[in-house]
């Protein structure tokens, strides 16, 4: 697979939060609950309100995508998109210790 080349991140931001049950209005409390959640993907779109992530992608280029308000985004992070590498050189060498293991077990 050779995809278009794209910003690979990794995202730190936070969630919302529900509680469970029912309440009383009278039940009045700090609210001190933080959800931090992490997402890895390559940036399909972004603008000033939603940076868009595809974190799954398939042989025909579809991706499963995450919508992400820009507001709870806390961290970001550019990574090294290891598909746009060329790992010719790795791949020999796995191949090269199959090829042994293939021989011992004949």
């Amino acid at each position: 697979m050779s995809m278009e080349p794209r910003k690979l991140l990794y995202i730190e931001w936070l969630d919302h939060a529900t509680d469970h049950g029912w309440k009383d209005w009278s039940d009045t409390e700090d609210v001190k609950v933080r959800h931090v959640c992490r997402s890895v993907g390559w940036v399909i779109s972004e603008n000033e309100d939603y940076l868009v992530l595809g974190a799954n992608v398939n042989d025909m280029e579809h991706n499963l995508r995450s919508y992400l308000l820009r507001k709870c985004i806390i961290n970001r992070v550019e990574l090294d998109d290891p598909s746009q590498k060329d790992i010719s050189k790795e791949l020999e060498k796995v191949e090269e210790k199959i090829a042994k293991l293939e021989e011992k077990i004949i």
